[in-house]
């Protein structure tokens, strides 16, 4: 499944790819589900399906496939994506070089940016299901 709004992003500007599309030696490309482009977009194709199909009786719901192989996996290893952490520092107000960042978010910082990223990750499904 394609988010059109990322996909035509990158297209038209193909430096924007590893803001909305993370890359992972095993799983190929994935949504960046914490950049706000990819959010939004998930969340406007979840409620047009929604409003499409909940017309009809055997319209039960909508249910993403978020395990590893998927395009909207959970982002569980991204201290090595510079798009994240950036979202992350401004997040949290800071103003901090990248591999300094990077260095921080790998090692004292783990736990807290871990945390805010499956924090992200559980405000975009949330957004998505509403």
């Amino acid at each position: 499944m394609l988010l059109s709004n990322p996909e035509r992003s990158i297209r038209q500007a193909p430096s924007l790819s590893h803001q909305l599309v993370r890359s992972h030696r095993s799983r190929g490309g994935q949504y960046n589900l914490i950049s706000p482009l990819v959010r939004e977009s998930l969340t406007a194709l979840v409620h047009q399906l929604h409003q499409q199909c909940d017309e009809y009786d055997c319209f039960a719901g909508i249910a993403l496939q978020c395990n590893t192989q998927s395009h909207f996996a959970p982002l569980l290893y991204a201290s090595d994506d510079l798009g994240t952490l950036a979202l992350f520092a401004q997040s949290n107000g800071k103003t901090i070089g990248p591999a300094l960042l990077r260095t921080w978010a790998q090692q004292q910082g783990k736990p807290a940016f871990d945390a805010w990223l499956r924090d992200e990750t559980h405000r975009t499904y949330k957004l998505a299901g509403e």
